[in-house]
């Protein structure tokens, strides 16, 4: 009589009716406990109220404490060893890559290769390692050495550009410094030119009062030649005079 700490070989999942049924002689079986670790408390089975009781399922190797009011025995299963599990295979090893690209060693002479490069020009670029259109050039005759054209072009590198153009000196036949320049020649301020670009030069600076000391004209006889200082946008040359009047 008393609580015996018995250990279960049943199958996981086994109704605890079952094991209840296995203790003899029948009735002797009082209740049936078993310690929840993760709740932290027993849970039991009474054969009396089984629909109530909270352990309704036993597995392999539970240790339940069975209550009996008297001797008796269990007729439980004999424990048998889990059988292995079945070994993992090991996974298949790969053979080595190879390419399946043909190099010039696969060609019995260099006209052969140069077949097949001419076929498959982009495939089979690896034979042809100089990049002449020749393939396999070291392998034996016959020979095929008409160039084979690639549809890979080389990249296209822009030339530079040009260097800019030296600044153009203008040289003035003639300085107006009243009037305007028209053509060759000097106009009145007033007047419209008709003619087209010419060596006449202005003599004042645009946007400027044209009393503006700036403006003046000073010249200083050097061996006949005249400098003017200050004037806009020219500087006469040897032999050339400045038309005061326009």
């Amino acid at each position: 009589t008393g609580c015996n700490n018995v250990t279960l070989t049943w199958p996981n999942g086994t109704p605890t009716t079952t094991v209840a049924e296995s203790v003899t002689p029948a009735g002797i079986l009082v209740a049936a406990w078993r310690f929840e670790n993760a709740a932290g408390r027993f849970i039991g089975f009474s054969p009396e109220f089984p629909a109530v009781s909270d352990l309704q399922a036993v597995n392999r190797l539970d240790a339940v404490f069975l209550c009996v009011n008297a001797a008796g025995s269990m007729n439980r299963p004999a424990l048998v060893a889990a059988p292995a599990p079945a070994p993992i295979p090991a996974a298949p090893v790969a053979p080595p890559a190879t390419s399946s690209r043909p190099n010039c060693a696969d060609f019995p002479s260099q006209a052969a290769a140069q077949a097949a490069y001419r076929a498959d020009p982009v495939g089979l670029r690896n034979l042809d390692a100089d990049n002449d259109g020749v393939a396999c050039e070291a392998n034996p005759a016959p020979r095929d050495t008409t160039p084979v054209r690639t549809a890979i072009a080389p990249p296209v590198v822009a030339p530079p550009p040009p260097p800019p153009p030296p600044p153009v000196t203008r040289t003035c036949c003639r300085v107006c410094s009243t009037g305007k320049a028209c053509g060759d020649s000097c106009i009145a301020a007033n007047l419209n030119c008709r003619a087209g670009a010419g060596c006449a030069c202005n003599a004042w600076i645009p946007n400027l009062d044209p009393s503006s000391a700036l403006l003046r004209m000073v010249y200083v006889p050097m061996d006949d030649v005249l400098l003017t200082l200050n004037v806009g946008n020219c500087t006469p040359e040897k032999g050339v005079t400045a038309d005061e009047g326009g």
